[in-house]
């Protein structure tokens, strides 16, 4: 049997008895689901810094979906319109860089925040037709200061 017990708008706790009969004592599992996570994907060919950025953002109370390539990053938000923002690289060795993929999910973003994190001092003199809706964030940077730059958080997380 399954049964909810306890839990709020943000966590809802389901326990599962996989006791199959009484000859053996298996026992119970409690899985536990976060609601209304914000979905974020991150975009970065570095593994290093993606993983860290991944481990510190998921810390923080976000849903992370990581990728080193922009072409799975946009093969995921296709199929999943539903994610809350995105933090992407800017330079990265692959078919696009950051503000192509910004260009191609510009459509899409619908006020949703899309932040630029770069190494490059001078892309705004490069690219001087950039977006405001592109957040652009210079590297290194210390993660959390990039939160006020993403999704809000639910209050418990």
């Amino acid at each position: 049997p399954v049964s909810i017990r306890g839990g709020n708008l943000e966590r809802l706790n389901i326990y599962i008895d996989t006791n199959l009969s009484v000859d053996y004592i298996v026992p119970v599992f409690k899985v536990e689901f976060l609601l209304n996570k914000p979905v974020l994907v991150i975009i970065d060919d570095d593994d290093q810094l993606r993983k860290a950025v991944s481990r510190i953002l998921a810390r923080c109370g976000f849903d992370v979906h990581a990728f080193d390539n922009p072409d799975d990053a946009l093969l995921y938000i296709e199929e999943n319109p539903e994610f809350s923002g995105i933090l992407s690289d800017f330079d990265m060795a692959s078919t696009r860089n950051g503000i192509q993929v910004f260009h191609e999910v510009q459509p899409i973003l619908s006020g949703r925040p899309f932040v630029l994190l770069t190494g490059t001092e001078d892309l705004e003199e490069r690219y001087p037709g950039l977006p405001s809706e592109c957040v652009v964030r210079r590297k290194p940077c210390i993660i959390k200061s990039l939160l006020p730059d993403l999704p809000a958080l639910p209050p418990s997380a």
